[in-house]
C-alpha cells in the first residue's frame, strides 16, 4: 500500500448539517486543514437565507487543529460582518460572539 493511501485510510471526518429552520450549522468530528472551508461554506449557504441570528454546534467536534481554529474564527467574522448574531452551542453549553 503506497504512503498516500495510508494517508487517506485516516484522513479526518466532518459531518455538517445545516438546518435552515433553526438557522443552525451542526458540526460533528474534525474542524481541520482538510474540513474547515467546509464549515465556512456551510454558514455561507445558511446566511445565504438571510436568518437573523446563526446557531454554530460543536458539542460534536473531537478535534480542532489550528488550521480548524482559523475556519472557526473565519465563521465568526463572516457572521459578525453580515450584522447578524452568532451562538456557539458547546459543551459547557452556549456563547454568543461576532
Amino acid at each position: 500500500m503506497s504512503h498516500q493511501a495510508d494517508v487517506d485510510a485516516v484522513a479526518p471526518i466532518l459531518e455538517l448539517t445545516i438546518d435552515y429552520v433553526s438557522s443552525s450549522v451542526r458540526c460533528v468530528g474534525s474542524v481541520d486543514a482538510h474540513t474547515g472551508r467546509q464549515v465556512v461554506e456551510a454558514v455561507e449557504e445558511l446566511l445565504a437565507q438571510v436568518p437573523p441570528n446563526l446557531t454554530i454546534d460543536v458539542r460534536g467536534l473531537h478535534v480542532v487543529d489550528g488550521a480548524g481554529a482559523d475556519a472557526l474564527l473565519q465563521v465568526q467574522g463572516i457572521v459578525r460582518d453580515s450584522g447578524r448574531r452568532l451562538r456557539w452551542r458547546g459543551p459547557t453549553g452556549d456563547h454568543v460572539g461576532g
